[in-house]
């Protein structure tokens, strides 16, 4: 699947989402829930190859702003959010010409605690979010202006049917999961037979 969120997201399982759905029974099923949703890869795909059907999705992620920004969106405060970081953008372009102050301007907003500063970081950087894009910033904040709209998400965003009450914010561990790799049987069989032997 190709990228359909607003930014590059560390985690997306955008490329093993077709073979996740393909190991899916969703006969009986009325409600999608994405426990880490991040991107929401897993539910944009099952609502993107099943908008005939009405699932219920609930999405939850430990990352506070993201699930802001995904409610704004919701709520279609996310204009005024685009807006500011629009502003932002031209603020730093400002500075062309010296990109040390370009890059004070860039840090000092993306570490304002709004979710403007948090969206400017993940949609303009170099290498790793809220990285300042030293030889290039001139061609990555000129040419992309900021349009959430244009993203495949946002389709889904607005039109399935989202429960908007339990976008769930994980503040602390209610649960966990125990999962041992097979490798790590194998290998204490193995220090187990060694054990015999010596």
């Amino acid at each position: 699947m190709k990228n359909h969120f607003f930014f590059s997201y560390a985690g997306n399982k955008r490329e093993e989402v077709e073979h996740i759905y393909n190991l899916l029974d969703l006969n009986n099923i009325n409600t999608i829930v994405e426990p880490f949703c991040g991107s929401c890869a897993v539910s944009y795909y099952i609502w993107s190859q099943n908008k005939d059907k009405n699932y219920k999705y609930i999405l939850n992620d430990l990352d506070n702003n993201l699930i802001d920004l995904l409610k704004s969106i919701r709520n279609g405060e996310y204009k005024d959010i685009e807006n500011e970081v629009n502003k932002m953008r031209k603020e730093i372009l400002e500075y062309e010409n010296n990109t040390i102050e370009a890059k004070t301007i860039y840090l000092k907003h993306v570490k304002n605690g709004k979710l403007s500063g948090y969206l400017l970081g993940h949609k303009y950087y170099s290498m790793r979010p809220f990285m300042f894009p030293l030889r290039d910033f001139k061609c990555r904040f000129n040419n992309k202006k900021l349009d959430l709209s244009i993203a495949p998400i946002y389709d889904f965003l607005v039109n399935a049917n989202i429960d908007d009450d339990p976008f769930i914010v994980l503040t602390e561990t209610k649960f966990s999961f125990r999962c041992i790799p097979v490798w790590i049987g194998t290998f204490l069989t193995g220090l187990g037979s060694r054990k015999k032997h010596m």
